[in-house]
């Protein structure tokens, strides 16, 4: 049985009556945390299929949401973010989230 994308999409989120195993839809979103300071400094990243959304949440800032559709774009992201020439914390700290980052 042929299902759209949208349809597949319904499906998968229960918002179209049938649960048959054969034509159930998951989508699994995964969500990584980089870091964690305290509860309002903390940097994750959530995989939803070919989507990446990072969420950088800060005392000073708020929320700070950005949404990348490849690695490449995130790690180039993370790259020029924590710089550093403006990255506060020490270069173990700095190449710990880099690291983190890249294993998503």
């Amino acid at each position: 049985m042929y299902l759209s994308p949208f349809l597949q999409y319904m499906w998968g989120y229960g918002m179209m009556g049938q649960n048959d195993s054969e034509t159930e839809f998951k989508y699994m979103i995964k969500k990584h945390q980089i870091y964690k300071t305290d509860n309002w400094n903390m940097l994750t990243v959530e995989v939803n299929g070919t989507r990446f959304v990072v969420r950088e949440i800060s005392d000073q800032w708020g929320e700070d949401c950005q949404t990348f559709l490849s690695r490449q774009a995130l790690r180039h992201w993370a790259g020029e973010h924590f710089a550093a020439e403006h990255f506060s914390g020490t270069e173990e700290e700095r190449q710990q989230i880099l690291t983190n980052i890249h294993e998503v």
